[in-house]
């Protein structure tokens, strides 16, 4: 529980029998919802105005809540491919690479006769 206490400035006039005190107000205890969480913090902000009458009177208490959250996703790292060795054929590969290169040397470029 908050307690708000409104008074005139010390060494202010006032006429003889006026009290000091011109409003006190009890305020409510606020419920945090992040309380579990270390990096939370609490702000409490109130607000006095005068009213028509130029008394100040209690507006609104507001209480702001301030926190991190750290989430932490799952990242999938794939295996690290180095770029300068080549990849090894897969099984049904073999033959289909060994021959297309057996038919690349095999056939002679073609000769242009000479005049």
């Amino acid at each position: 529980m908050l307690s708000l206490k409104i008074d005139v400035a010390e060494g202010a006039d006032l006429l003889a029998g006026l009290p000091f005190s011109i409003a006190s107000y009890d305020i409510g205890r606020g419920k945090r919802t992040k309380q579990d969480n270390p990096t939370s913090s609490t702000k409490l902000c109130i607000r006095v105005k005068n009213n028509i009458n130029q008394i100040p009177e209690l507006e609104r208490v507001e209480m702001t809540e301030m926190w991190t959250e750290e989430e932490k996703i799952p990242i999938k790292i794939a295996p690290k491919i180095s770029p300068f060795t080549p990849a090894e054929p897969k099984e049904g590969e073999e033959g289909k690479a060994g021959e297309e290169a057996k038919a690349a040397t095999a056939t002679p470029a073609p000769v242009v006769p000479e005049k």
